[in-house]
């Protein structure tokens, strides 16, 4: 699967069929999916994660679980995995139905490459001197 986010359509009837009658806990709409996308690509700038090296980064997400205690059960949500391609735009590569429980804590997991890790801890250190211990 692969499906660009911008296609509302093609969104919106692949999370129904994932969610079937699900909806309380289930990410149900092209909206939210957008904002997903949205909150990973500010993460990538806030980060300066050069235009170049975030195609093939991908995002997982899962809502949190119910906060009621009166939910004792676990409940249907969705969990989805976003890919980012050429030119900024974001593409559904996975979408389940899966249980959360109540206070399970919302995932947003983004996975990067070697390369990327690296380029991080570069600007991450850049104002620094590493100073090594000599025997």
């Amino acid at each position: 699967m692969k499906i660009n986010v911008n296609d509302a359509q093609k969104i919106g009837s692949t999370l129904d069929a994932v969610n079937g009658r699900s909806s309380a806990f289930a990410i149900t709409t092209h909206e939210e999916v957008l904002k997903i996308a949205d909150e990973a690509e500010k993460l990538l700038e806030q980060k300066e994660i050069p235009n170049l090296m975030r195609v093939g980064i991908s995002v997982t997400f899962r809502p949190s679980g119910p906060e009621s205690a009166s939910y004792r059960y676990s409940v249907n949500s969705t969990e989805l995995t976003l890919q980012r391609g050429v030119g900024g735009t974001w593409f559904l590569v996975c979408v389940q139905q899966i249980k959360i429980f109540p206070k399970q804590v919302r995932i947003f997991n983004i996975s990067i490459s070697r390369e990327v890790e690296r380029k991080i801890i570069e600007k991450a250190l850049k104002s620094f001197v590493v100073v090594g211990e000599e025997i």
